[in-house]
């Protein structure tokens, strides 16, 4: 059982890592968006039709239309193209398509970086003049073998400029830059992402992790354990330091024991939850999926236990059915000199109520005789007691500690009998000494 609960974890983390994240792109919202921001490309790329501030403003159109489009608004602040360079806006821009299912965490990063060099008075201007070109030609479309840009790179990255780094390596890996082999490309790629995780720029040692995935992989795209052996230490050191997607690749590691780990659900969804609280949209609808496979597991689990319940309480009846008949055979039992006491006080055992002549005569009503009272009783509590000591048998290891199991089980042994073969809940059958005796438990 264990074993397929696992197997329907895995299977869901899985489509669901692989279902795009996007927003429904079927709603009018969202292609009245796309419209706005192709619109935008069109003015943004080089050319006769060229309008930088038209472009700006369908860009920033389609970011507030919808938050997925907000990339180009964020490039245009980041590099004060068409506007003041504003890296406040141009965070603020980078985030919000983040929240809508954009991957713009690099961007993120790289303008974070940015900010933090003018902040110490480190930033190099000449790396950063030659980074800013290189990534609005490539935008641009103003070279399109890709050359010129990746000269501007090398430059910047030579020079020390980190986020130069992480785009060579990034591009190297998708083959934007080609070098006429997978394998080496794969090596390039490894060779500068390395460069700048050693300076500690997070969204490198998450890419240092999908590098390692995407590099071990068998005939059919599947990773081998290799590859995420690799990949766990740079996903655990940017999850750790707060990098949403590498949160949310723990939490893939976590509930699927993957890298040698053991299966921890616990683990993954606290790395989950981490991820989108800061917004990360992967994560939040992965979170979304399992809260529900989850409603949905405790909605089977009730309907199975209130089955068993039910099954069991028949069974517990079936057995406890011919002690309370044992109650009037009890009665039927008794000596003359008890049966004459009875009658004199008005009852008659045949009529099973009290004479005429001993009622009151305004009061006509039957009324039930002591051991009618007793038997009915008795059996209420014996039921009541069956059905609170399942309940709390089932959910005991959540709610009630182990001295009250122990007391429940006492309780069930003394008012058992004979229940062979029935070894459910508590272990070995037991017997009543006497009925009695369970009314006299009871009278306690």
């Amino acid at each position: 059982m264990t074993n397929v609960k696992h197997f329907r974890w895995s299977l869901l983390l899985i489509l669901v890592m692989l279902t795009p994240m996007l927003p429904a792109q079927n709603s009018k919202k969202y292609k009245k968006a796309m419209e706005l921001y192709e619109t935008a490309r069109a003015y943004f790329v080089k050319g006769e039709n060229q309008n930088l501030p038209l472009a700006l403003s369908y860009y920033r159109q389609a970011a507030d239309l919808e938050p997925s489009f907000s990339a180009g608004a964020g490039e245009c602040f980041e590099f004060g193209v068409a506007c003041e360079l504003d890296p406040t806006i141009a965070l603020d821009y980078y985030q919000r398509g983040n929240e809508g299912g954009d991957d713009n965490y690099a961007k993120y990063f790289g303008v974070d970086y940015f900010v933090n060099q003018i902040r110490d008075g480190s930033l190099d201007s000449i790396s950063f003049d030659l980074f800013k070109r290189a990534i609005l030609y490539r935008s641009m479309k103003a070279s399109p073998d890709g050359r010129e840009d990746l000269a501007w790179l090398t430059q910047a990255a030579d020079r020390g400029y980190v986020p130069a780094m992480f785009e060579l390596g990034a591009n190297y890996m998708t083959g934007y830059y080609d070098t006429g082999s997978l394998s080496d490309n794969l090596d390039v790629a490894e060779r500068w992402l390395r460069r700048a995780a050693e300076s500690q720029y997070i969204p490198a040692l998450h890419q240092l992790g999908v590098l390692y995935e995407q590099s071990y992989k068998d005939e059919l795209g599947h990773v081998l354990p290799e590859g995420f052996e690799k990949a766990l230490p740079y996903y655990q050191a940017a999850a750790k330091a707060g990098f949403p997607p590498s949160q949310c690749a723990m939490a893939f590691y976590d509930y699927n024991g993957l890298a040698g780990m053991e299966v921890n659900q616990e683990a993954g969804e606290v790395w989950l939850q981490k991820s989108a609280n800061q917004g990360y949209h992967r994560a939040k609808v992965l979170l979304e999926q399992l809260q529900r496979y989850n409603k949905e597991q405790r909605w089977i689990q009730r309907e199975e236990f209130n089955y068993r319940l039910e099954a069991t309480l028949d069974k517990v009846k079936a057995s406890l059915t011919p002690f309370i008949e044992g109650i009037s055979n009890k009665q039927a039992s008794m000596t003359d000199s008890q049966q004459k006491m009875m009658q004199q006080c008005g009852y008659s055992h045949n009529s099973n109520s009290f004479s005429s002549a001993a009622s009151s005569a305004s009061d006509k009503k039957q009324y039930p005789s002591s051991a009618d009272l007793n038997r009915r009783n008795t059996e209420k509590r014996i039921y009541d007691d069956y059905e609170d000591m399942l309940m709390n048998m089932y959910y005991g290891h959540a709610i009630y500690s182990d001295r009250n199991r122990l007391d429940y089980q006492a309780k069930m042994r003394s008012i058992r009998q004979n229940w062979e073969g029935q070894d459910m809940w508590i272990g070995s059958p037991s017997k009543w000494e006497t009925w009695d005796g369970v009314c006299k438990y009871y009278k306690k």
